[in-house]
């Protein structure tokens, strides 16, 4: 008997891409001039 052909490997999907996580607001300095501060 001929020998069975291998089956082709299913290509591996592409993981998705991780989210990037949003940046922490840093914390604003209390003596900084702000709109808000009239």
């Amino acid at each position: 008997m001929p020998p069975e052909p291998e089956p082709e490997p299913e290509p591996e999907p592409e993981p998705e891409p991780e989210p990037e996580p949003e940046p922490e607001p840093e914390p604003e300095p209390r003596n900084v001039w702000c709109c808000c501060r009239r």
